[in-house]
């Protein structure tokens, strides 16, 4: 008895973690792009300049809403507020979600002055 509850709560992790890293490498892929567009945008590699564009440009794709990139690094972008539809109200498959609310990220992070980052404690 205690393989198989060892098994079902090593399955819940592993799915856990192999979730997380479809996510991670998904906003990956998303801030390599940003980059990427921020080095043809700037017509150069030299890092003040494409670090200068990449907080210039917003960040709209499959990951990131709104996005802006702010100074200490934290990308802003809009989050979602979802609700789990009940099983008889699903009407296909994928339809699990009902979106309650849309928070901008100026909103759903923490704001700059309260972040208490070293670079930009150091800068003044």
């Amino acid at each position: 008895m205690g393989e198989t509850i060892t098994f079902w709560v090593l399955a819940v992790v592993s799915v856990g973690a192999a979730l997380g890293m479809v996510f991670n490498r998904k906003a990956v892929y998303s801030a390599l792009m940003h980059y990427f567009k921020a080095v043809e945008a700037a017509g150069t590699d030299h890092a003040r300049a494409v670090i200068a564009k990449m907080r210039a440009l917003p960040v709209n794709d499959f990951f990131a809403r709104n996005g802006k990139l702010r100074e200490d690094g934290r990308l802003l972008m809009d989050m979602y507020l979802l609700e789990v539809k009940r099983p008889q109200d699903v009407a296909a498959l994928g339809d699990y979600y009902r979106l309650l609310q849309v928070i901008p990220g100026a909103q759903a992070f923490r704001p700059l002055e309260e972040g208490g980052c070293p670079y930009l404690s150091n800068k003044t």
